[in-house]
């Protein structure tokens, strides 16, 4: 089956069932949640930017519809677990005012309440609550004249974010369900570096009970729950705790999708006499959980996207002022490519579920591991043709083999039979040999072409390996830039619609290849070893334990490389 037809047939089979297919988000840790805030506020001014109705954007896939005092209003279906303390000015409740509180079956006026000072908002949050109370207080026409002369405002307006963010609260722009944040306390970065660490924190009973009601909340108001949107940070013991709740996933709700996003951290300090130590430490801790999430973990996912922060560099992003070691930007960028790969979601004709998604991707049930690649588009891009209309690129039709080499060109001048020009945030080293893969999914969005042509043209350009199967999807609206989204590109964006907000092109590929084993395989090695097999049973890992993933990755790499 040719690979565009499969594609615009999955397509088109699930176009009908899309606004019944709900999607449940979780997010376990703190890159994840700084992760998760730019994602759910580029959705957020994705709808409102597009001035399509919430029917027309399948909205309902990722949000529900809350009862507060103010009407109604949409909240992500999302449970994000944090330590305690991580949230910042953020109420633990979500800072939702829902239309009816709790009753209270004690005497409130017999407690004696120990009160901490709260913490100082910034300049764009305390902007945020002073819109919200103008808009109580004055009519509903006049409220709408004045919100569009603040997003305007906003648009124009630096807030300094920078250097004013240290949680994720600090800038986020949307409202949070009660039954949303999950705090965790006993949790501290010195002691919760192995997935181990999570054992202590699931062993109490209340904890667990309160996941699962929570899940049993967002499960039962789907009208067809389709899958789990998972990201977690790796390279700490967020991913047992991770592992737990999708064990709890998959027995209670079997035969669901589950895409997963693994977020790692890994960079080593410099070789000096002081800190030889302290390196091999943080080498074995990388190993033992890469090979706890690419062996336990793996085993209940759909489909395991690693991720490495490290490769979120200025040389990947020539056309930011990029900052490597800030949470803030690197998850802006993290962001940003994830929204595009869920983008399909939200076409009118033709999207592209989760479920989708996983299918176009993974062949076996055993193959599960893909690379995330990408690419802002920067001046080059931009000047072949923009989202405002400007010089278009190369005109690309499908059915010209012609055109849409061309189009190929104009998208990688230097090298069109390959993709250099995609960055790999993967966490598999720089190969010298060319990789052969599986399948491909492709979304480019902010092209300014017509989607038949652009899907051509993505496809003639990928299609140059013939034994894969490809999966390309063109999305018209480009990234849309929020207030509170860095501002960090080395030159001007375009801007789009009445609220002047910045846009840029981007393009997602998620591909499916044996790109990862060498180190998959390197990590697993390493846990062989004395020293970290002394480490990891310190941290109450057992040696068969060890020896169980280091024979799963030996088993997953033979498979990928017979592939």
């Amino acid at each position: 089956i040719n690979a565009e037809y499969m594609g615009r047939k999955l397509g088109q089979q699930f176009a009908s069932l899309h606004l019944l297919m709900s999607v449940i988000s979780l997010q376990f840790g703190p890159w994840s949640n700084f992760t998760g805030t730019h994602f759910w506020n580029l959705e957020e001014e994705e709808f409102h930017c597009s001035g399509q109705s919430e029917h027309e954007q399948h909205r309902s896939v990722f949000h529900r519809v809350d009862t507060t005092a103010h009407g109604l209003l949409s909240t992500p279906r999302l449970i994000l677990f944090d330590a305690k303390g991580s949230l910042g000015t953020l109420r633990r409740d979500g800072g939702l005012d829902v239309a009816s509180r709790e009753i209270l079956t004690w005497d409130a006026t017999k407690v004696e309440t120990f009160e901490q000072p709260p913490a100082t908002k910034n300049e764009f949050l305390q902007q945020l609550d002073a819109d919200e109370k103008e808009d109580h207080e004055i009519s509903e026409d006049e409220a709408f004249r004045k919100r569009m002369q603040r997003e305007v405002q906003k648009s124009a307006t630096d807030y300094q974010l920078e250097s004013t963010v240290q949680f994720w609260s600090d800038f986020s722009q949307v409202y949070l369900n009660r039954k949303t944040i999950v705090e965790i306390g006993g949790v501290f970065p010195d002691t919760f570096k192995l997935h181990s660490a999570a054992q202590s924190v699931w062993a109490d009973e209340q904890l667990r009970d309160d996941v699962t009601d929570r899940l049993r909340f967002f499960a039962e108001e789907c009208d067809s729950l389709s899958a789990f949107h998972i990201t977690l940070d790796e390279n700490s013991g967020w991913l047992g705790v991770a592992n737990h709740v999708v064990t709890e996933l998959c027995d209670d709700y079997p035969r669901k999708c589950v895409l997963a996003w693994g977020l790692s951290h890994t960079r080593l300090p410099l070789v000096t006499p002081e800190n030889t130590a302290l390196k091999a430490e943080l080498t074995a801790q990388h190993a033992i959980n890469r090979t706890f999430a690419c062996s336990k973990f793996l085993e209940n996912c759909s489909a395991y996207i690693p991720i490495s922060i490290d490769n979120f560099s200025a040389a990947a992003f020539p056309q930011l002022n990029f900052r490597n070691e800030s949470p803030y930007h690197t998850s802006a960028v993290l962001a940003a490519l994830v929204n595009t790969v869920l983008a399909p979601q939200r076409l009118p004709a033709g999207s592209v579920a989760v479920a989708d998604i996983v299918a176009s991707l993974i062949p076996q049930s055993s193959l599960k591991l893909c690379r995330l690649l990408g690419r802002f588009g920067d001046a080059a891009w931009l000047a072949g043709g923009n989202v405002a209309g400007q010089r278009p690129p190369p005109t690309a039709t499908a059915s010209t083999s012609s055109s849409s080499c061309r189009f190929a060109n104009w998208l990688n001048p230097q090298c069109p039979s390959t993709l250099p020009f995609l960055s790999d945030f993967s966490c598999s080293p720089p190969s010298t040999s060319p990789q052969l893969p599986l399948r491909r999914y492709m979304v480019l969005r902010g092209i300014d072409q017509s989607r038949a042509d652009t899907e051509g043209a993505a496809y003639h350009l990928l299609e140059r390996q013939p034994r894969c199967r490809n999966f390309c999807v063109a999305v018209p609206s480009p990234v849309v830039m929020n207030p509170s989204f860095p501002k960090f590109f080395r030159t001007p964006v375009e801007t789009l619609g009445e609220f002047h907000r910045g846009v840029v092109p981007c393009m997602s590929l998620l591909q499916n290849d044996s790109a990862l084993v060498p180190s998959l395989v390197s990590a697993a090695n390493l846990c062989r070893s004395v020293s970290v097999r002394l480490q990891a049973r310190s941290a109450g890992i057992s040696f068969e334990e060890l020896d169980e993933n280091f024979e799963a990755i030996l088993s997953l790499a033979s498979q990928m490389y017979e592939d």
